[in-house]
């Protein structure tokens, strides 16, 4: 089992004090037994006070390497947690898809999809993150991201909606597609990295923000439907 952040500052504080507790011995040795100082010099005097010194920096590099240790191990705690969370969402993403995909034939009448494919055209000059609300094939709506489009080009996601809406957010480097100003908008939560939320799950990170999508009717009948993003 990993040393805990509190264990470790506790075994410096432990540590301190036996030096600090050396300190005391050093000042004790140079005492007679009646308690007064036994004073024989400044040679002496000067030799104490040295000794004294380089206990109390002793303690001290050791409290500071303790702290160090404990940051590290912190580090080390967090990162493995961070991608142990990475690893799950990948994995219930990977489900979701897996589901989806043996209900599609259930969608497909003469040879016609009975859903909406969703294509993300970027027409700006930057590379956009783009995170979809969507009901899917099961009458659930599903917030998903990021699909990665390149400039001037488009993706074909492989998403089947169901809804007369879908929702999007975009971002690049410098700007942000949202619901901000836009009637019908939905708020909804995202993260920095892939993620999926289906019905009324909840997703936790250290990144977690709430933004606003921005609504695109569907037509009518089924199709692919082709979501443009333009630089303003």
């Amino acid at each position: 089992m990993e040393p805990r952040h509190g264990t470790l500052v506790w075994a410096s504080v432990t540590i301190a004090a036996v030096i600090i507790g050396g300190i005391f011995q050093i000042r004790a040795a140079h005492e007679h037994p009646s308690g007064k100082t036994d004073i024989t010099g400044v040679t002496d005097t000067a030799i104490t006070d040295e000794k004294v010194a380089q206990t109390e920096s002793a303690a001290r590099q050791a409290i500071a390497e303790a702290q160090r240790v404990a940051e590290d191990e912190r580090k080390k705690r967090e990162a493995a947690e961070a991608e142990a969370a990475k690893l799950r969402m990948e994995n219930h993403i990977e489900k979701r898809h897996a589901l989806m995909a043996t209900m599609v034939t259930s969608f497909v009448s003469n040879g016609t999809d009975q859903f909406d494919k969703i294509t993300l055209q970027n027409d700006c000059r930057e590379t956009i993150h783009v995170a979809i609300r969507y009901l899917s094939l099961d009458k659930v709506w599903v917030t998903e991201g990021w699909w990665i489009v390149a400039s001037r080009t488009s993706v074909l996601t492989n998403l089947q909606s169901r809804g007369q809406t879908a929702y999007f957010y975009a971002k690049s480097d410098k700007y942000i597609w949202n619901g901000e100003t836009t009637a019908g908008s939905v708020t909804n939560s995202i993260r920095g990295g892939r993620f999926i939320i289906i019905g009324a799950e909840t997703i936790g990170g250290p990144d977690v923000t709430s933004v606003s999508f921005t609504p695109m009717s569907m037509e009518s009948g089924w199709g692919n439907r082709t979501k443009t993003f333009v630089c303003s």
